[in-house]
């Protein structure tokens, strides 16, 4: 994280308007989490990374698993910058 956080420039990392523009990159990516899962579970085919297929039973656990993980995430998201 430390070499992460020299690429950033400092007048970025303390504006308001930059941490609500991660929150938002958060929240699309959890968006994303739960539509990819809904269609997962509901078609039982589930394309992973690298054009990975996944048929069937092990489809629709991956599917749960995303629609879990995208509200979650997009809670985390907004909890942690509502507390700081």
């Amino acid at each position: 994280m430390r070499r992460l956080k020299r690429l950033i420039p400092k007048e970025w990392n303390d504006s308001p308007t930059f941490e609500w523009v991660v929150v938002a990159i958060g929240v699309l990516v959890g968006v994303f989490l739960v539509v990819k899962g809904i269609d997962g579970f509901k078609h039982k085919r589930f394309t992973g990374k690298h054009g990975r297929v996944f048929e069937g039973t092990t489809a629709q656990v991956l599917g749960i698993v995303y629609v879990v993980l995208g509200p979650a995430m997009i809670v985390i998201v907004i909890v942690v910058k509502l507390g700081g």
